[in-house]
């Protein structure tokens, strides 16, 4: 059973990846959305990562600010390609 809830997890979180790098390149000439669609991927990996953990009972809080740091670091990369 763990090893399906993992299998499930892991595919819906590289489903929600590579639809969102499709929405990058579909809006590949607006860099405004380009963005937005970033921080929807960046919302959504954070939210799977800490419902994930939460659900197998291992989310301590050195893995939430894990977490948040690989959030805020694709946010500032985003906002630096894609707005400046």
């Amino acid at each position: 059973m763990k090893r399906q809830f993992d299998l499930v997890a892991h595919l819906l979180l590289i489903a929600a990846v590579a639809v969102g790098m499709l929405a990058i390149l579909r809006g590949r000439f607006a860099g405004g959305d380009q963005f937005l669609v970033i921080i929807a991927i960046v919302f959504f990996y954070l939210a799977w990562g800490l419902v994930y953990h939460y659900a197998k009972r291992d989310l301590t809080k050195k893995l939430y600010f894990e977490y948040l740091l690989i959030a805020a670091i694709t946010s500032v990369a985003g906002i630096l390609v894609f707005m400046l």
